[in-house]
């Protein structure tokens, strides 16, 4: 997929949203190229519509040796793009019987929840590999039909807050080119 099909195809799945007159968007960066890409999308986006507001937030678990440099580096990159970003330090305190990847989660969409811009529809770079393989883990844990259905494109919060994954039927590979 050429980068200006990638950019149409992104634009076309926000549209229903802009057309609602939405105009305040937070990239979940993390600092892989998934999340990478779409703050690069968004960023494109802003320049054809101006009324756009980006912001940039990362959320650090502590989970990873590497977790300080991910943030530095997207703290770099939103410098470069003159984006907004914010850090957002959480703790895990690990419960019996739930996954470490379950809390850590659910820790980071309330970590969003809570300080990305009020208003703001909280952009997700969760892509088609990603879709595939959460189908194919609650496949091997024996999940229903709702189960199998796999990440929605839009999840709305607890607090009513919308989350959209604009990238949801495209591939890490797409995405890589």
């Amino acid at each position: 997929m050429q980068t200006s099909d990638l950019y149409h195809h992104f634009l076309a799945q926000l549209q229903p949203l802009l057309n609602a007159q939405q105009s305040c968007f937070s990239v979940a960066l993390s600092g892989g190229v998934d999340s990478v890409v779409l703050l690069h999308l968004m960023k494109q986006a802003q320049q054809q519509h101006s009324e756009l507001k980006i912001e940039a937030v990362y959320v650090n678990h502590g989970l990873s040796k590497y977790a300080d440099e991910w943030q530095g580096f997207c703290q770099s990159l939103c410098e470069e793009f003159n984006v907004a970003f914010k850090a957002v330090l959480v703790e895990i305190h690990q419960r019996s019987r739930t996954s470490l990847e379950a809390q850590a989660r659910e820790a980071r969409y309330q970590a969003l929840d809570e300080n990305c811009m009020l208003g703001s529809v909280i952009l997700l770079g969760q892509h088609l590999n990603d879709q595939l393989e959460t189908f194919l883990l609650r496949l091997k844990r024996g999940s229903g039909l709702q189960g199998l259905a796999s990440m929605p494109q839009t999840r709305l919060l607890a607090s009513g807050r919308v989350c959209f994954r604009p990238l949801i039927n495209i591939s890490r590979e797409q995405i890589e080119q």
